[in-house]
């Protein structure tokens, strides 16, 4: 998601999410550690354009699904599932890690809803 900052440079941050530790595989990865301070400013408007995809969400799942076209390259999709089950690939489980700590950050809930909600996230995400 690209946004115009007030000194007017233009920041991608789907593309910095993408193109960071995520994207690399490292196992410093905000997934890995569950720390999104590890995306320093970048995390942080990471986290801003999510408040804004959630505004235009109309589920947990729905919105789910928009992070996920987010983080992941088209082509990385393509194929793909989140339990590589059904003759498709995994999807790469650091950046689902990822999604699933959004999802959570800006949906708050106990673990065990946690636990009941994320499978139904994962049937959305799968429909895409």
């Amino acid at each position: 998601m690209v946004e115009d900052l007030r000194d007017g440079t233009v920041r991608d941050f789907g593309h910095s999410i993408r193109g960071g530790a995520i994207a690399s595989g490292s196992s410093n990865s905000v997934a890995d550690s569950g720390n999104m301070e590890q995306l320093g400013e970048e995390g942080d408007g990471f986290l801003q354009e999510a408040v804004k995809i959630k505004s235009g969400s109309n589920s947990v799942g729905n919105f789910a699904r928009k992070i996920v076209e987010v983080i992941f390259q088209p082509g990385e999709l393509e194929g793909r599932n989140c339990s590589g089950t059904r003759g498709k690939m995994l999807l790469d489980q650091g950046k689902l890690g990822l999604v699933r700590k959004y999802v959570f950050k800006l949906y708050p809930c106990g673990q065990a809803q946690e636990d009941a909600q994320w499978p139904k996230c994962i049937v959305v995400i799968d429909e895409y």
